[in-house]
């Protein structure tokens, strides 16, 4: 088999289409869409046990990974992960419109997809992030002051985890419209974990993803069942 070269993505769109490059083949046949999301679980729950055990540095080894499954995830079901995130968080914050410094964790505000005024920031994309660190720092412009200095890393990652509980609920009922706004909301506390933990998603997912699957470092994977 002729080796395909991957270059290092740039958009969110890029890191989308090299996974699905590197593994769509390869899980359309070992795996079916429930064992893609069930991946996601397995990365996530491994790292509740490095937290639980106080070794954050293995949550940041482990956050790639998740990141990789959770967009094999997306692939299956053919979910445009930049358009379902913009569509959700048009830069700000879509339960109390800010677009910085949001506070609403404090407070029971209601998420209200069809308000007019979350209409009108979607439609206009000047400020729609490109590349993968771009939304990181959207997210953190948004969420970053509160998640840095008021939530512990342990508040963070629960979020992330019940998130992650959502996009199984939707999931279990064939719930279109509520996978994609679960999977804006899990890919947004992703980014919320790594700048808790310092660290830039979109390196980290390249040292761990250059280009090829991060064990058999085949450009097409060839692994066997995991």
């Amino acid at each position: 088999m002729d080796e395909v070269v991957l270059t290092r993505p740039k958009s969110l769109a890029e890191w989308q289409k090299m996974f699905s490059v590197i593994y769509d083949d390869h899980n359309r046949e070992l795996y079916s869409d429930a064992d893609l999301l069930l991946h996601v679980f397995e990365g996530v729950s491994k790292s509740l046990e490095s937290i639980r055990k106080e070794r954050l540095q293995e949550v940041v080894q482990n956050l790639p990974r998740i990141f990789a499954w959770f967009m094999a995830f997306c692939n299956r079901l053919e979910i445009d992960l930049s358009k379902v995130v913009w569509h959700k968080y048009p830069n700000l914050c879509p339960y109390c419109l800010k677009s910085a410094n949001c506070a609403c964790i404090s407070h029971e505000l209601k998420y209200r997809p069809t308000d007019s005024d979350l209409t009108q920031y979607r439609r206009d994309m000047t400020y729609m992030p490109v590349t993968l660190s771009d939304w990181q720092t959207m997210f953190d412009h948004i969420y970053g002051r509160i998640n840095r200095n008021v939530a512990s890393f342990t508040a963070v990652y629960y979020h992330l985890v019940e998130e992650l509980g959502e996009v199984s609920k939707d999931f279990r009922f064939k719930n279109r419209s509520g996978i994609e706004a679960e999977v804006a909301d899990f890919f947004a506390w992703i980014l919320a974990v790594a700048i808790k933990l310092g660290v830039d998603l979109d390196s980290a997912a390249w040292a761990c993803y250059p280009g090829e699957c991060n064990k058999c470092r085949k450009s097409k994977c060839e692994c066997p069942v995991e």
